[in-house]
């Protein structure tokens, strides 16, 4: 057995692993309405969110699913 081949099978026992596999889907909006935008704009602007508009959009997605008992 080679040294590669030894060192090949360290950590495969363990508990957490890397995985290849991403477990998200591609951004797709059908069609966002052109006035969310600009008015995510305006709250970066004035400072009243740091998110970018996709993080944003996500963490609404979060807390309706939230709200509505799915996480």
């Amino acid at each position: 057995m080679s040294e590669w081949d030894k060192l090949s099978g360290i950590g495969s026992d363990a508990p957490l692993k890397e995985t290849s596999e991403e477990d998200v889907m591609p951004k797709y909006f059908r069609k966002m309405p052109r006035k969310f935008v600009t008015q995510h704009k305006e709250l970066r602007v004035s400072h009243q969110t740091s998110h970018d508009f996709t993080s944003y959009v996500m963490e609404a997605i979060r807390e309706k699913l939230a709200k509505d008992g799915k996480i």
